[in-house]
């Protein structure tokens, strides 16, 4: 790969030697910046190794290619939790948890939160804000039932304490893992396995999970999207609102209802059958 006019874009480095904090972070030069040549750099190639192949950030997948930017403060990245520009949000994780603690993948299972208050979900399974981030919530319900969730991956910390990585519904199409389509909650106290609820896996990309059991706008709205491949507890069926038929079976189609963490704006929405399994 060649470029005959590389300017060398802000780039947050993390050391993975063990010695080193996860907020050992290095920038170099912002695009623009004549210095390539003083350094002597020239035509080179990058190699990243992320989490997923995402181009971009966590709510935009267009822009900011092969770096992150300077946080909107002046503190050195990655600052206070949450900030613009935490490598976590373009794909960067700091591996040392993966490769010095038990993870392992497991058969999709549903987690059922037992904490009262609000549970944390976070993009890495650690409660240090210098390596996770908060990306959403799971509320307490007020019906008496406890949110439940798909996990897929287990990893136990320095702690001793489990994390569970879960599905999570997403705005982007065929995204079925990484960011905003998992996240990690905690176990112990927080969660359990609860093998018994019932779950169901989506079989189409960017399938939209609704306010109600329509697909009409009018009384149902979009909420979010799921995608092939992710699981998602259901604890209720529904009937068809309007009553439209389902070509396959020849009946009214039936609609999921399915637990959602709070970034979606509701509790909980309504998958139709003809998109799961």
């Amino acid at each position: 790969m060649r470029s005959d006019n590389h300017d060398h874009q802000r780039l947050c480095v993390a050391s993975i030697q063990e010695s080193d904090a996860p907020s050992n972070i290095v920038y170099q030069d912002p695009p623009g910046t004549p210095r390539n040549q003083e350094n002597g750099f020239g035509p080179h190639l990058h190699f990243e190794v992320k989490e997923r192949g995402v181009l971009g950030d966590y709510s935009d997948d267009a822009s900011t290619w092969g770096y992150t930017p300077q946080p909107s403060t002046t503190a050195p990245c990655p600052g206070t939790p949450n900030m613009p520009g935490h490598p976590n949000w373009y794909g960067y994780h700091d591996p040392r948890i993966f490769i010095t603690n038990d993870v392992a993948l497991i058969n999709p299972i549903p987690v059922e939160v037992t904490y009262a208050g609000n549970l944390e979900v976070r993009d890495f399974p650690s409660t240090d804000s210098r390596s996770s981030l908060v990306i959403t919530n799971i509320l307490p319900r007020t019906d008496g039932r406890n949110p439940a969730f798909v996990a897929y991956r287990t990893v136990v910390d320095q702690q001793n304490q489990t994390w569970y990585q879960i599905y999570l519904p997403s705005d982007y199409e065929q995204i079925t893992q990484g960011y905003g389509a998992s996240g990690w909650i905690a176990g112990g106290t927080y969660s359990r396995r609860s093998p018994n609820l019932l779950q169901r896996e989506v079989t189409e990309d960017g399938f939209r999970v609704r306010r109600d059991a329509s697909t009409n706008d009018a009384i149902a709205r979009a909420l979010t999207k799921v995608s092939k491949g992710q699981r998602f507890v259901v604890f209720e069926t529904k009937d068809d609102l309007e009553g439209r038929i389902n070509p396959a079976t020849g009946r009214s189609y039936k609609w999921f209802r399915i637990f959602l963490p709070a970034s979606a704006g509701s509790s909980d929405g309504y998958i139709r059958e003809d998109g799961v399994r």
